[in-house]
């Protein structure tokens, strides 16, 4: 499981996240809660993955859900 303190430091990043019955997301890492995107905004401490423009990716996540994230060159 990652941490809340690892998944911070790598919000903004390209990465792949590998949750539990699901398959690995690949994109940029972001947290919700902040002001850029009003959609995003109401769930605190989430997680997603967004391509290149700004599209989501698979779902939500916290970070007790991740069971591996790396992070790609």
């Amino acid at each position: 499981m990652a941490t809340r303190k690892l998944m911070d430091s790598l919000v903004g990043e390209e990465v792949c996240v590998k949750l539990p019955y699901h398959n690995d997301f690949v994109g940029i890492l972001h947290k919700t809660n902040n002001s850029t995107d009003p959609n995003l905004y109401l769930k605190q401490n989430y997680y997603y993955v967004a391509d290149d423009i700004g599209n989501v990716i698979g779902c939500l996540f916290r970070a007790s859900h991740v069971k591996k994230i790396i992070k790609v060159l």
